[in-house]
């Protein structure tokens, strides 16, 4: 899987803007190659909160911290969170901070 990975996104909103301004830097900033390592299925209302906090330490990503990296060959292994219903899924790795300091949102 391929995604864009965007440095201290506050917020899902926050990541979509990022996204859109992509091709406003200098160069194409390319997709990343990600390997989901796990998935964290939330309930919906934390789920909510996650997606309009990206920021905030988080007690699922602090104790998946030692999975999340990227390797020699470049490619970002991540945790993917979730919630059921949701339309979308959020890609982290948190460069073993206890929030999501890099996220890519997938639509479902």
């Amino acid at each position: 899987m391929k995604a864009y990975m965007i440095r201290k996104a506050d917020s899902v909103e926050d990541w979509e803007a990022a996204k859109e301004c992509i091709n406003c830097y200098s160069g194409e900033k390319p997709k990343r190659e990600i390997v989901v390592e796990k998935t964290i299925t939330l309930t919906p209302t934390e789920f909510a909160a996650f997606c309009d906090n990206f920021l905030e330490d988080k007690d699922f990503i602090k104790v998946n911290s030692g999975i999340m990296k990227v390797d020699e060959n470049g490619i970002w292994h991540c945790i993917k969170v979730t919630a059921r219903g949701s339309k979308i899924s959020v890609l982290v790795e948190s460069e073993g901070y206890d929030y999501a300091r890099y996220t890519a949102v997938i639509k479902k």
